[in-house]
């Protein structure tokens, strides 16, 4: 297995980019424009390389797996950082093993919503709903000044239910981040707050009903259309 963290983020990196398409650049330069270089790959390839991964550092040391995680997160590339937010998600013991600070380490340089939602739900949002996060550090993240940071918080109530992350439906951390966030213009605070109602309405839809009625007249026009539509279709749209 190997230790270096430099030459397996080469290894890694080398994979993607030859994988990786000109159009496939594009459309990433065009829906989530960032400072991090864009290589063009598909999910499903990135994903290959994200699973042999984690299945190669199954039994590494935490502190293995979170330096090759760090070393990925600082190459530079969006699909280099995805494959370590992977790798991490998919190694309980390192991602359980993170402190605070590199929690949060991990989400810099987020500046689009693609990145912020990879953290957000992956890792901030699993640490949260194991236990390893407490509410104060996401309702923080909610009253900051920064767009990203608000969204992830919005995005980490994701985790609390989606059963494809193990969430089993948490209406009381996820509302008083919804609550924060009702009035909020932004756009992609809005686009977050949309999908983390629809999230937690599939376990509470009387409760997310309730809640909608209570700030009808702050949330955007989006929230309604898109959370009204799944309480009355079961679908964003329609």
């Amino acid at each position: 297995m190997p230790t270096d963290p430099t030459a397996s983020v080469r290894s890694i990196v080398s994979q993607l980019e030859a994988l990786g398409t000109p159009e496939r650049r594009a459309s990433f330069e065009r829906t989530a424009p960032s400072a991090l270089r864009g290589l063009g790959v598909r999910v499903p390839d990135l994903r290959v390389i994200s699973k042999a991964l984690i299945k190669q550092h199954r039994e590494a040391p935490p502190a293995q797996v979170k330096a090759l995680v760090f070393a990925l997160g600082d190459e530079g590339s969006f699909e280099a950082r995805q494959v370590g937010h992977e790798l991490l998600a998919g190694n309980r013991a390192a991602l359980a093993s993170l402190t605070r600070d590199e929690l949060l380490a991990l989400s810099r340089g987020m500046d689009n919503w693609a990145t912020v939602d990879m953290w957000g739900e992956m890792i901030l949002g699993v640490s949260w709903l194991r236990g390893c996060v407490d509410d104060a550090l996401i309702m923080a993240l909610a009253g900051s000044a920064d767009r990203w940071e608000r969204r992830a918080a919005l995005v980490a109530t994701v985790a609390l239910n989606k059963k494809a992350r193990g969430g089993k439906g948490d209406a009381p951390r996820t509302l008083p981040i919804c609550r924060a966030l009702a009035a909020d213009k932004d756009d992609m605070v809005v686009k977050a707050l949309s999908w983390a109602l629809r999230e937690l309405l599939e376990w509470e839809p009387g409760v997310v009903r309730g809640f909608m009625l209570e700030h009808d007249a702050v949330l955007a026009s989006r929230v309604k259309r898109e959370v009204g539509n799944k309480l009355r279709t079961g679908k964003k749209s329609g």
